[in-house]
């Protein structure tokens, strides 16, 4: 019963960190996102365009089918960094 106990807490232990580890670098990727003055040090063409069209288009359009088509891994990524952002600093201020 008692080496049970221990792997359950060990695994709820794992889970935890392991959780807390990929928010934390989550919430970096959001603070750390390139701004328009940055995009031109971005040397990879796919993540320029992904990032410039995110910047242009997201909460002022939809994105189109061709844009979705390349980037819809990096906008996924991109909207839940700032979802996990917005999490950590209302569970920081108390607001729920």
């Amino acid at each position: 019963m008692r080496k049970s106990f221990i792997f359950v807490l060990s695994l709820f232990f794992v889970f935890w960190i392991t959780r807390a580890s990929y928010e934390s670098e989550s919430i970096d990727r959001f603070i750390n996102s390139p701004s328009y003055e940055k995009l031109q040090f971005i040397t990879d063409e796919k993540e320029r365009f992904c990032e410039e069209t995110f910047l242009d288009a997201y909460r002022r359009r939809e994105f189109t089918e061709e844009e979705n088509l390349i980037c819809s891994d990096i906008f996924d990524r991109k909207i839940e960094d700032e979802l996990n952002y917005k999490k950590h600093i209302f569970s920081e201020r108390w607001v729920y």
